[in-house]
């Protein structure tokens, strides 16, 4: 297979990605544009800490989406981090792909690479039991007490449920082709060497074959397997003329022959790995990271020095020569003598204590405040830093430490940056400067976190992007990908252990209920270069998004292209006119003379009535769908709170209710035609303003008593994560709608006096709305309020037959009378207690 083009395979939506060196521009454009091509946003790069800090410093293009698009960690090793693992996970499969490749141009492109496949479904299998041990090894090579990660492990857990089900494999396993596999691992004290010895046992090996690119300087891995698997004969592939075989070391080693490939490599570096212990009736095969090196292997009772990953394979004899074309390969290989190889060619080795030294610890950004874990080594005295952006260049802002910081994690609150951080770096009391390190912008990546879209999902993504009014669909559409959603986010119970402890752990951010969330979040001081919704990660943030364009607040769509507006009052059909068919009425040989007018008055009279019956009826039809949603609604939101389970989606499902009823209304004062249609409405215009028990300001009330009014408010119950250090954009963006529309009934009932029972009620509501959204006069007369509610009163006011103005001076004027009490309530208050 060619490793890359697997990254295009779609049903995936997390990968995450082990390599011991890093190229950030290979990965960004050979492995992660292919992956979120094909629906896979949820991506983990995990790489040898010195080697990712080498690759900052230099060795490799400064990457310019981590943090953002994807998350990159450092892992460590008494050796090195050697492993080379690819597990892709989806909802109804997986798939671990292990083998020699790093995260480079030469290793996903350039150099002889081999790796193995094992795919699996939701079903349970041997396969999943082989990727279920897999994703265990890597569980605890994450930190999941990083934000970042625990944020990827809580949205992969949510979307895979048959991976907390999957039983990990404990030893080799049988596939459903009938061959066995084993997930081979550094792990305790028994390396790889004694677990694939131990699956040979018991077999005379008749052949033993070995292809690595590095070896010990003294054989001493290739011995001890020789020495404990006693093969009759050894097959050695080497590339002679890279000059890294000690062939020196070989002696003693009875029934060898050392086979150059270098015609087959075709000038191009073979990295891969592979040993095959050839019985009668099998081949047991190794492949993955390790090399042929008791660092890599360990050896008795050794589990040797790096972090390492392998997969065991039993296959039929001659198998794996064959479907790697290594029988002709070997036939035609030129036999070396040891006199006839050059002398083992060492390689510079690279600075690792220095590495090491210059790392500058984690680094996270959650909207605006910046969070740094460093290292254990540095001394914190005296120690600044600077943000940069992408290009390395300094970022003009102004770091605040925070008083929640610790010895072990220190908080920043970043000030005016007009850009976003992509790294950071330390500055020492002698100037000097540690490597760069990532910073995680841990909100963008829970945005960029999406799972596959079903056919049904992107049907209704379509018409959210291509619709520009309002109307019942639009409850139908969150309907439906709000099920989507809770398919995906069903309840995981299953629990991870941390790397390093036998204790378990759940992270995941903390449930606030509202009036805990507000009494702790910071005030809006104005409109935040960072935004802050919590729907992020969603689908439903199209819904968001929908409300937002046709309100004129966002640009239209994701592409960027504007979409055509329709006339809010067009008729619903087009009755055309008298020569609107005149070409095809003359192809046809019509006759235009006087009784052929009279005929076709006679057909344009019964057409109008038919059309006038059918306009009527798709009224009472929307009419009715809109009641009952607003009775469903007020059940559903209700019964949500009892339950304990109210969330921002039901905000948003909040605001497109009162959105989609405020759309249907209607002065009630329209002219009729003489067929009794209403000349200046369509059949979405079904509300009228008095004269009904389902007259829109009646029903907008009720909504909005649902969620603020009564003894137990159901605002109370809604739970907000604690990661939002400010009210988020999403649900300012509600409260802004719930003001406008409670204006909106107000000025509708007040000059109505039938309606005078009702507009006193909705005054009652007023002030529980505006007390319990917790915003302050400066959060409630803020731009972002605003913008909503001067859009809002530029689409709906007229066809309501309000005055727009009028509507946000009142909103204005209710909120500066409620600063003037509450200040007189407070001089009161001291007053007395002086």
């Amino acid at each position: 297979m060619i490793l890359y083009e697997r990254f295009g395979d779609r049903g995936f939506h997390t990968t995450v990605f082990t390599t011991f060196g890093i190229d950030f521009d290979a990965y960004e454009n050979i492995a992660l544009a292919r992956l979120r091509g094909s629906g896979c946003h949820n991506n983990i790069l995990l790489a040898d800490q010195r080697m990712l800090t080498h690759a900052l410093s230099g060795a490799s293009a400064m990457p310019q989406t981590a943090g953002r698009l994807y998350s990159v960690a450092g892992a460590s090793a008494t050796g090195v981090f050697h492993t080379k693992i690819i597990l892709q996970l989806g909802r109804r499969q997986g798939r671990l792909i292990i083998g020699s490749a790093n995260a480079t141009a030469s290793g996903l492109a350039g150099n002889l690479e081999l790796a193995g496949v094992i795919e699996c479904d939701q079903e349970e299998s041997s396969a999943q039991s082989l990727i279920a041990a897999s994703w265990n090894y890597l569980s605890r090579l994450l930190n999941w007490e990083h934000r970042t990660f625990a944020q990827h492990l809580s949205w992969l857990e949510k979307r895979t449920p048959w991976l907390s089900r999957a039983k990990s494999a404990q030893g080799a396993v049988t596939l459903a082709d009938g061959t066995q596999a084993d997930f081979l691992v550094t792990e305790g004290n028994t390396g790889i060497m004694d677990r694939f010895i131990e699956l040979v046992s018991g077999q005379e090996i008749e052949q033993l074959l070995i292809l690595s690119p590095y070896w010990d300087s003294d054989l001493s891995a290739l011995k001890e397997l020789a020495a404990r698997i006693e093969p009759t004969e050894i097959f050695l592939l080497i590339d002679k003329d890279r000059a890294l075989f000690p062939g020196t070391a070989l002696s003693g080693l009875s029934g060898t022959r050392i086979l150059d490939i270098g015609s087959f490599a075709d000038g191009r570096f073979v990295h891969a790995k592979l040993i095959v212990a050839r019985a009668a009736d099998s081949d047991h095969v190794l492949f993955g990271s390790a090399n042929c090196t008791i660092a890599a292997l360990g050896s008795q009772n050794f589990a040797g020095r790096n972090e390492e990953a392998c997969l065991y394979r039993r296959l039929p004899s001659g198998a794996v020569t064959a479907n790697l074309d290594l029988d002709e390969v070997i036939a035609d290989a030129v036999i070396l003598e040891s006199a006839d190889l050059p002398a083992l060619q060492q390689g510079d080795e690279l600075p690792f204590d220095d590495l090491a030294s210059r790392y500058p610890g984690n680094f996270e950004c959650l909207f605006d405040t910046l969070i740094w874990q460093p290292p254990s080594f540095i001394n914190l005295d005296g120690v600044e830093i600077e943000l940069l952006n992408a290009d390395e260049s300094v970022l003009s802002c102004s770091l605040h430490r925070l008083s929640q910081s610790s010895e072990t994690e220190i908080h920043y609150r970043i000030s005016g940056a007009k850009e976003r951080p992509a790294m950071a770096r330390l500055v020492f009391q002698d100037s000097t400067v540690s490597a760069p390190g990532i910073v995680s912008l841990v909100d963008a990546l829970r945005s960029e976190a999406r799972d596959l879209q079903t056919k049904n999902t992107e049907r209704a993504i379509t018409q959210l992007g291509e619709e520009t009014e309002e109307g019942f669909w639009l409850l139908e559409v969150l309907d439906l990908l709000e099920a989507s959603e809770s398919e995906a986010t069903e309840s995981i119970s299953r629990r991870l252990v941390r790397k390093g402890s036998d204790d378990k752990e759940e992270l995941q951010y903390k449930k606030l209920n509202y009036e805990q969330f507000v009494a702790g979040r910071r005030l809006r001081l104005g409109r935040s270069a960072v935004s802050r919704n919590s729907l992020s990660g969603s689908e439903l943030s199209f819904v968001r998004i929908f409300l937002n364009r046709v309100l004129a607040l966002e640009p239209a769509d994701e592409t960027g292209e504007e979409a055509d507006e329709k006339s809010y009052l067009s008729t619903a059909f087009d009755l055309g006119d008298e020569v609107a068919d005149g070409q095809d009425a003359i192809e046809r040989g019509d006759d235009f003379g006087a009784e052929a007018r009279v005929k076709a008055a006679k057909i344009s009279a019964e057409q109008e009535e038919g059309a006038a019956q059918k306009w009527a009826l798709q009224r009472r039809a929307n009419r009715n769908q809109i009641v009952n949603a607003v009775k469903a609604f007020n059940i559903r939101i209700s019964a949500r709170a009892r339950e304990g389970e109210l969330t921002p989606v039901d905000c948003l499902r909040l605001r497109a209710i009162l959105t989609v009823v405020t759309a249907a209304g209607w002065t009630g004062m329209d002219k009729q035609s003489n067929k009794g249609q209403l000349t200046s409405l369509t059949t979405l215009q079904v509300l009228p303003s008095v004269g009904s028990d389902d007259c829109w300001p009646r029903l907008l009330g009720q909504i909005l008593f649902t969620f603020f009014g009564g003894p137990k408010p159901v605002i109370h119950y809604l739970r907000i994560d604690d990661m939002y250090d400010q009210v988020p954009d999403d649900l300012i963006e509600c409260w802004a709608c719930c003001f406008w529309t409670l204006q909106a009934c107000l000025a509708a009932t007040k000059s109505e006096r039938s309606q005078s029972r009702l507009s006193y009620r909705i005054s009652l509501l007023r002030e529980s709305l505006y007390k319990l959204t917790g915003l302050t006069q400066d959060e409630l007369l803020g731009d972002q309020v605003t913008q909503v509610m001067l859009r809002m009163g530029d689409r709906f006011a007229t066809r309501l037959g309000l005055n727009a103005d009028m509507l946000v001076s009142s909103h204005r004027h209710y909120v500066d009378a409620l600063a003037q009490a509450k200040q007189e309530t407070h001089a009161t208050s001291k007053i007395q207690s002086n």
